[in-house]
């Protein structure tokens, strides 16, 4: 049995050594296959790994980028909101002014010492008006020096009477002649001073110095109607053609001043809706 077993033993020894080697050469190649797969993985892996750290360094880029954004973006929040703090302490103050002007204007009824002023300015400047004067005269040919007998404004000879007087200078007055009507209109003034239509005569010369559009005259002679005669039924025109004048004249202030004052102190007179409606284009 033992030589049977050593005699098998030696066959079998036999057997692996007449078939090893064509194993050996498959397993070799299988291995030899196994190592470049392992080596192609490998470098797969490290360009991914590549790819992977620039991703990550990318997105680290990004994330900072993210963050200065929103650093950004809360400054500028911060700052929109002082600039809506400073607008809205901006529109205060703007508004707390519009008011106290509007105040202002509200509590003003009087304008005397305004008419006071602008009177006397107008009365410092009397002198520069003596050229325009001349050209009215030329104009109206009022040249009294080189004008003939028949060219002189004429009044009713000897004694008049007051309403004889009064309707030559309204006659003349609504016949254009102004010069005539002017001179009968003064003469009237001087003669009977504390007529009941002292006021109409004292208008109708502010009224030609409006129509001759010396409207600096003019605002001193309406003037005078509402100082001499405050009780007059004239104080209301006087009023407006002043506000008129003064309008005329490029002084839209005074203009409004005087409009207004109308308004408030003969709101029911026909001249105060007339002051309403021009107020409205001041």
């Amino acid at each position: 049995m033992k030589y049977a077993a050593i005699v098998l033993m030696i066959a079998a020894f036999g057997m692996i050594g007449c078939v090893g080697d064509d194993q050996y050469a498959g397993l070799d190649g299988r291995l030899f296959r196994l190592e470049e797969q392992q080596q192609d993985m490998e470098r797969r892996f490290d360009r991914l790994e590549q790819g992977y750290r620039k991703i990550d360094a990318s997105r680290q880029e990004i994330d900072t980028d993210v963050q200065t954004l929103r650093t950004q973006l809360a400054e500028f929040r911060v700052e929109n909101d002082n600039l809506r703090n400073e607008l809205g302490g901006l529109r205060g103050r703007l508004e707390e002014t519009e008011y106290a002007v509007r105040a202002k204007e509200d509590t003003i009824s009087e304008t005397g010492v305004a008419l006071a002023t602008q009177v006397g300015r107008l009365d410092e400047s009397v002198v520069a008006h003596d050229e325009r004067i001349r050209r009215l005269e030329e104009y109206l040919s009022l040249d009294l020096a080189g004008a003939s007998p028949s060219d002189m404004p004429v009044t009713p000879p000897g004694e008049v009477s007051e309403d004889d007087l009064y309707r030559y200078a309204k006659v003349a007055f609504d016949a254009g002649d102004m010069e005539t009507a002017r001179s009968g209109f003064s003469d009237y003034l001087k003669r009977f001073p504390k007529s009941q239509r002292a006021d109409n005569a004292q208008f109708w010369i502010a009224e030609i110095y409006f129509r001759e559009k010396w409207f600096e005259k003019a605002i001193l002679e309406y003037q005078k109607v509402i100082e001499g005669y405050p009780k007059g039924n004239k104080v209301p025109a006087a009023m407006l053609k002043q506000g008129m004048a003064f309008s005329n004249l490029g002084d839209r202030s005074n203009a409004r001043l005087i409009l207004r004052e109308l308004v408030a102190k003969y709101p029911k007179a026909g001249e105060a809706e007339s002051a309403r409606k021009k107020l409205k284009g001041l």
